[in-house]
């Protein structure tokens, strides 16, 4: 009777105030099957589960029950669960509980955003990018929102409007004072931090602007502090690849030049052919097929207008920021200004010529490295894609040798089951792989618009660069990602 069912509902609840749920949970299960349409008795019911962890059944039983969707307790069973979910990686199951918890909550930015982070990493990338519209829309402040949507756009190819992203949220501030915090790197912000090959580079690259008259007038009157900063360090007997930062002391007398977005070049592309129209691209995908880890050297992939505007884009743009990598070398990347219309062209056109090799997959990744005259290359390692492009730009002249400089492709290929810190790292696992199966690389020499095309799986290596001095000769390759392992 009704004073019974209420003796069973007080008990639940005492146990529960005294730390007792799964004690609780037989009381309260009884109640709730002698009064199936109470919501006090089911919220009872449900909050005992999720006290012993058992969120996903505490959410099928208010499943069964008329909750309104204003409810805050129905919702905080919804989060939990999901969250639990997601901390054990069952990403469908989360995906359920942060949909139900947004249909509840849909002017929740936090909650959308969620719902999109765990649908990228799921791999749903047209939902997780509605997701994280929604959550970029709700709070523009927060910008692990947008970071995470321009995510799920270059996850499917979409890297213009991926640029488009960075342009209008991240690009603007390298020309600034102000750094985002989540782009801290190291123990300081991208601003202090230094090395003498970046900073022997950077002063080599503005002394070239400013001999063009590209320099602002005010960057030109600081770049004698530069050079006096470079010198000190010097002296003091730093590494040219060792990452350290700046003291504010150091970097106070050049911070409005260094490391920062002087300029940004913009060749024009005349409505002329990016790609050269007379290359022999059924001869590139014979090669391609031909070789055993899957292979090709493109001999003058670019015509003259596109490889002149892609070499000034490369030499004269202050987006080298990227100076964290072991062998010293800089890197440039699409989220930091790296992104010409001739970039995309390029991808475009080659998808288009090798239609059964790069055709089916979509661009995910463009970057590029720019060397000091003399440093080691990067080691064997494999990358996280299907296909790779590697472009090379220097002068010819710029290697003293002519079959070197350039890359070792290994007559292997890591296994599928492999995971990215397998074979993208320095690891013992890989050197036993290289050890037992690598055999001996293909050496392919550095050259002016030469491009590389190779399958990602093939196990690959940077050549020492021994290049000639002058800051025009420094090694840069270009390198392009397409699809997935």
């Amino acid at each position: 009777d009704a004073s019974n069912t209420l003796a069973l509902y007080a008990l639940g609840r005492l146990l529960r105030d005294l730390g007792k749920p799964e004690e609780a949970l037989e009381p309260l299960t009884l109640c709730r099957s002698l009064l199936p349409g109470s919501i006090p008795a089911a919220l009872a019911c449900a909050g005992a589960l999720a006290e012993l962890g058992r969120f996903a059944e505490a959410v099928g039983l208010l499943d069964q029950s008329e909750l309104p969707s204003s409810d805050e307790a129905a919702k905080s069973l919804l989060a939990q669960a999901g969250d639990q979910a997601n901390r054990e990686g069952r990403d469908r199951d989360a995906i359920g509980f942060y949909r139900r918890l947004a249909s509840l909550s849909p002017d929740s930015a936090a909650v959308w955003g969620t719902l999109g982070a765990v649908l990228l990493r799921a791999g749903d990338w047209l939902e997780a990018e509605a997701a994280l519209r929604r959550a970029a829309d709700l709070d523009p402040s927060d910008e692990g929102h947008t970071r995470r949507l321009a995510d799920a756009l270059k996850f499917q190819g979409r890297l213009e409007e991926v640029r488009e992203l960075y342009r209008r949220h991240w690009v603007p501030r390298r020309a600034s004072a102000w750094w985002p915090a989540d782009g801290v790197t190291g123990d300081g912000p991208p601003a202090a931090r230094a090395s003498i090959t970046k900073l022997v580079h950077d002063i080599e690259q503005l002394t070239y602007l400013d001999s063009l008259g590209y320099l602002p007038a005010g960057a030109a009157a600081i770049l004698p502090a530069l050079r006096d900063l470079a010198a000190e360090l010097i002296r003091s007997g730093r590494r040219p690849g060792e990452v350290f930062t700046l003291t504010p002391e150091q970097l106070a007398p050049v911070q409005s030049l260094y490391n920062r977005m002087v300029h940004l070049a913009d060749p024009v592309l005349d409505g002329s052919p990016v790609l050269n129209p007379d290359l022999d691209w059924s001869r590139i995908g014979q090669d391609f097929r031909d070789s055993g880890p899957g292979y090709a050297v493109i001999d003058g992939l670019l015509s003259p207008q596109a490889l002149d505007g892609l070499t000034r884009y490369c030499q004269e743009s202050t987006f080298w920021f990227d100076l964290e990598h072991p062998g010293g070398y800089l890197g440039a990347y699409l989220q930091e200004g790296f992104d010409h219309d001739i970039l995309f062209a390029m991808a475009r056109g080659i998808q288009a010529a090798l239609p059964d090799i790069v055709g089916p997959h979509v661009l995910r990744q463009v970057w590029a490295f720019k060397y000091d005259q003399r440093l080691s290359g990067i080691p064997p390692h494999a990358d996280d894609a299907a296909v790779n492009v590697n472009l090379w730009i220097a002068p010819d002249d710029a290697c003293p040798d002519p079959d070197a400089g350039g890359l070792l492709v290994y007559p292997a290929k890591v296994p599928g089951d492999w995971g990215f810190d397998d074979y993208n790292s320095i690891n013992p696992r890989f050197d036993d792989f290289i050890r037992d199966h690598g055999g001996t690389p293909h050496r392919i020499g550095h050259r002016r618009n030469r491009a590389l095309l190779f399958s990602s799986d093939a196990v690959h290596a940077t050549e020492s660069v021994d290049f000639r001095p002058g800051y025009l000769n420094r090694r840069i390759n270009i390198t392009m990602l397409f699809g997935y392992r």
